[in-house]
C-alpha cells in the first residue's frame, strides 16, 4: 500500500506522520479503548502488588540496569559495583533510567514501579503501531484488534517486555521502523523513486532500533538483503545502502567508539561472555554419549522459552490440551496455506521474517543455544511476528467458516472477534491471579540482600553470581561474578581459570549465592566449592523447602549462603 507524502520540511513530514494516528473511525476508537483499560489494569497491578511478588515480574538481569543506573545518576560510573567499568547493557534504555534514579533513587522500590508504568506506556504506544500496521496489510479491523491485543497483554508477552529490560522500547523503535518502511517503501517502488529524506529517516529509525537493543544490527542487514535484492542497478543500490546507512553510522558510531576505546571491542562485555560459555559448553559434549547429545538437542529446540517458561505449571497442566492445539494449527496452515500466504504478503511482513530469521541463525551459531539458554525479553520481534501470525490466521479461520455457522449472519466475525478477546484477557487475569497467590520466587534473593544490609559495613565488598537482585537491595558494592556486568580484566579471569586471584587482589569480603536442587542431598559443587573450600567460611545458611515452579509437584530445596571469603589464605 502506498502513502505518498508531500511535505516542504522535516516539520511537515513529522505532522503528516502525527496525522496517521488520529483516532477517527469506529474501529480505531474500540483499540483505543481497549489500549486505555489494558494499560490501566496493567498499571494499577503494579501499583498495589507488593514488592515481593512484583519482583516476579522481572528479572535478575533487570536490576543489572537499575543499580548501574543508580550509580551513574549518583556519579559513581559506569559500574555496577562502583569498581569495575562496564559496558554490560543496551544503551538506549540505560540512558533512558539514568534521570529516573537521579530524581527517585533514594527510594529502592518507587523506580521499580516507575520504570514498569513507563514500559506499559511505551508498549502501549507500540499497540497502536501494531494495529495502524495490520490496517495497512488490509487485514479486516477485527484482525487488527485481535492482533494488537495478543501483543499488548498476551502472558509471556506482559511478562518479557514489561520486565524492567529494554524489551518495550526496542518493540517500540522496532515498530516505528516497520511502520515508516510500509508506509514509506512501497513494494511497487524502486528504490530510485524513494527521496533521499525517507531513506535518512528510515537509517535514523534503524540505527535507534540498534542502539534500544544490539541485535537490531540484524534489522540494518535486513534492510542491505531488500535493496540488494531489488531489481535496481548497482550503482542505484549502492547509492541506497550508502544513503540509508550515513545516519545509521551518525546515531551509533559515538557509543561503538566509546566501546572500542573504552572496552578493547564494539561489543558489550555481555555479548563476549555469553559467547564465550557457548563455546566452553560444546567444549564439553566430547563426553557425551549419543543418547545424552540427542537429548540436549531436543530439550534445547523445545520452545518453552517462547510461551511457557514463565508460568511453568501451566505447561504441565495445560500440555495435552496444548499438543491438542498445535495439531490443530499445523492442519489448518496447511490446508489454507495459500490464503494464508497471500494475507501475509499483504501485510508486508518480509523485513520482519527476514529479521527473525537472521536472529535465529544468530542465536544458534554465535551464542550456540542449543546448550545455553537465554532469556525471553530478547524474543520481541518473534513475539511481534507470534502476534500477527495468530491473527491472520485467525481471519483465514473466520472466513473459512462463516459458513459453518450462517445462523450468526453478519455477527459471526465480531461474535468470533469478542470470544478471542476474552480468552486474551482471560489469559492476562491468570497473570495476576497467580502472581497474587503463588510462592515469592525472589524471596531468597531478597532475605540475602536484607541480610547483608543489616550485617556488612558500606565499604565491604561482596562477590555473588546473579547478583542483579543482591546487589540493587543489599545496597552494597556487589561485584558480578558471572562478569555480564562486569569489566574486560574480570573476563580475562575467567577465561584464564583464575577467578580466585582477582578475588584476593580486590580483596573481596563476603560471597553470596542462592541454589536450588531438588530432593534432601546438601548441597555439593566439586566445581568451584572444593577448589575455594579453604577461602570460605558460611556466616549465614538458611534451607528452605518449597515446589517450584519448573519442577511440579517436586519438593524443591533452597539454600541461602553468604561465606566469608579469605582473601588473604593462598
Amino acid at each position: 500500500m502506498s502513502v505518498t507524502y508531500h511535505g516542504s520540511g522535516w516539520l511537515d513530514n513529522i505532522r503528516e506522520l502525527l496525522k496517521e494516528f488520529n483516532i477517527i473511525t469506529r474501529g480505531d476508537q474500540i483499540i483505543l479503548s481497549l489500549i486505555v483499560l489494558c494499560s490501566i489494569a496493567l498499571i494499577s497491578w503494579y501499583l498495589l502488588l507488593p514488592i515481593e511478588k512484583l519482583l516476579n515480574i522481572t528479572n535478575d538481569d533487570t536490576f543489572y540496569y537499575f543499580k548501574t543506573a543508580k550509580n551513574i545518576a549518583y556519579g559513581n560510573g559506569v559500574s555496577f559495583d562502583g569498581i569495575n567499568q562496564t559496558n554490560g547493557f543496551q544503551p538506549l534504555w540505560m540512558l533512558l533510567l539514568v534521570p529516573i534514579f537521579y530524581l527517585f533513587g533514594s527510594d529502592l522500590v518507587l523506580p521499580i514501579r516507575i520504570i514498569l508504568m513507563f514500559q506499559v506506556l511505551l508498549t502501549a504506544l507500540t499497540t497502536i503501531l501494531v494495529y495502524k500496521f495490520c490496517i495497512l496489510g488490509r487485514v479486516k479491523k477485527h484482525t487488527a484488534i485481535v492482533i494488537s491485543l495478543i501483543w499488548f497483554i498476551y502472558p509471556i508477552h506482559v511478562v518479557s517486555v514489561m520486565c524492567g529490560q529494554e524489551s518495550a522500547l526496542y518493540a517500540l523503535f522496532l515498530m516505528l521502523t516497520m511502520y515508516f518502511y510500509v508506509t514509506r517503501f512501497d513494494k511497487s517502488q524502486s528504490f530510485t523513486q524513494i527521496s533521499n529524506k525517507n531513506k535518512v529517516m528510515l537509517g535514523l529509525l534503524t540505527g535507534l532500533t540498534f542502539l534500544s537493543r544490539l541485535d537490531g544490527v540484524f534489522l540494518i542487514l535486513t534492510f542491505w538483503i531488500l535493496i540488494l535484492l531489488s531489481a535496481e542497478s548497482a550503482k542505484e543500490k549502492l547509492k541506497a545502502i550508502v544513503t540509508i546507512s550515513i545516519p545509521i553510522a551518525i546515531v551509533t558510531l559515538p557509543y561503538l567508539m566509546w566501546n572500542y576505546f573504552v572496552f578493547g571491542a564494539l561489543t558489550p562485555i555481555s555479548g563476549r561472555i555469553k559467547h564465550y560459555w557457548a563455546m566452553v559448553t560444546i567444549s564439553d559434549l566430547s563426553g557425551l554419549n549419543s543418547f545424552d547429545l540427542f537429548h540436549r538437542v531436543g530439550c534445547s529446540l523445545y520452545f518453552d522459552n517462547c510461551i511457557f517458561s514463565t508460568f511453568k505449571v501451566i505447561k504441565h497442566v495445560c500440555m495435552p490440551l496444548f499438543i491438542v492445539l498445535v495439531v490443530m494449527v499445523l492442519v489448518f496452515v496447511l490446508a489454507w496455506r495459500k490464503d494464508i500466504t497471500s494475507k501475509l504478503n499483504d501485510l508486508n511482513v518480509l523485513p520482519l521474517v527476514i529479521f527473525v530469521f537472521i536472529l535465529v541463525v544468530f542465536y544458534k551459531t554465535y551464542y550456540f543455544d542449543v546448550f545455553t539458554t537465554f532469556g525471553t525479553w530478547q524474543l520481541v520481534p518473534h513475539f511481534i511476528l507470534f502476534s500477527i501470525f495468530f491473527g491472520v490466521l485467525f481471519e483465514v479461520f473466520v472466513d473459512k467458516t462463516k459458513e459453518l455457522f450462517h445462523f450468526f449472519g453478519e455477527s459471526y466475525r465480531s461474535i468470533a472477534t469478542i470470544l478471542t478477546c476474552v480468552l486474551i484477557v482471560s489469559s492476562f487475569a491468570a497473570i495476576i491471579y497467580m502472581q497474587s497467590t503463588q510462592i515469592d520466587a525472589k524471596e531468597d534473593y531478597l532475605n540475602n540482600a536484607q541480610w547483608l544490609r543489616e550485617n556488612t559495613n558500606k565499604n565491604d565488598l561482596i562477590g555473588a553470581w546473579e547478583a542483579g537482585i543482591i546487589g540493587y537491595f543489599s545496597e552494597r558494592r556487589v561485584i558480578n561474578l558471572d562478569g555480564l556486568i562486569n569489566s574486560p580484566e574480570y573476563f580475562e579471569y575467567i577465561k584464564n581459570g583464575n577467578v580466585t586471584d582477582y578475588l584476593d587482589k580486590l580483596k573481596v569480603d563476603y560471597i553470596s549465592e542462592n541454589y536450588y536442587l531438588p530432593g534432601p542431598e546438601p548441597y555439593d559443587d566439586n566445581g568451584w566449592k572444593k577448589q575455594w573450600d579453604k577461602k570460605l567460611n558460611v556466616v549465614n545458611s538458611t534451607i528452605t523447602y518449597r515446589s517450584a515452579l519448573g519442577h511440579w509437584g517436586i519438593k524443591m530445596r533452597v539454600h541461602r549462603y553468604v561465606w566469608e571469603y579469605k582473601w588473604w589464605i593462598k
